[in-house]
């Protein structure tokens, strides 16, 4: 956040997928992290984040695929309230992760998946779309004068195998 140039007390959006809005999500509801920045809104894509509870302030929204197995992984339905929701969307991947020995179903976890699935989530005219909408409006700047810049951090995991006959 400090080479991205946010300030302390700076309002900023969480945003990811899978682990990575695990991660968001864990950010969020970090009280060190909300003693620095004002998290405004968080939304997930196809994210186990049931069990976080969040401020009263974050806007969350929740985007899964019906038929997506990653999201119920925490066995934790996701709680709507004030400030929270859930959208769930189908895709053409419908039902079919419960196929035996059927892969076709892990499509429906595809962040591009997602991508197409929520492009029609800004037209529902739900009222709990609406609201996150006017938190993320209001968090991010918009206009020709607003300067705003997406950092996408990826990571990759590498595992050593040591030999003990090498040490």
């Amino acid at each position: 956040m400090k080479d991205a140039g946010i300030q302390p007390g700076d309002s900023v959006v969480l945003t990811g997928h899978s682990l990575g809005g695990i991660d968001a999500a864990g950010l969020a509801t970090n009280k060190q992290f909300q003693q620095l920045y004002s998290v405004d809104a968080l939304t997930t894509f196809g994210a186990p984040v049931g069990g976080f509870e969040f401020s009263e302030n974050t806007s969350v929204m929740a985007v899964e695929h019906h038929d997506d197995m990653v999201p119920p992984l925490d066995g934790v339905a996701n709680p709507d309230g004030e400030n929270r929701s859930t959208v769930r969307v189908d895709t053409q991947y419908n039902g079919q992760y419960s196929t035996v020995g059927s892969l076709s179903g892990v499509a429906a976890h595809d962040m591009y998946t997602y991508t197409l699935g929520a492009q029609g989530i800004s037209n529902s005219g739900h009222a709990a779309v609406e609201k996150h909408e006017h938190a993320l409006r209001a968090a991010v700047p918009a206009g020709s004068d607003a300067n705003t810049e997406t950092y996408i951090y990826e990571a990759t995991e590498e595992h050593v195998v040591h030999n003990p006959e090498d040490r």
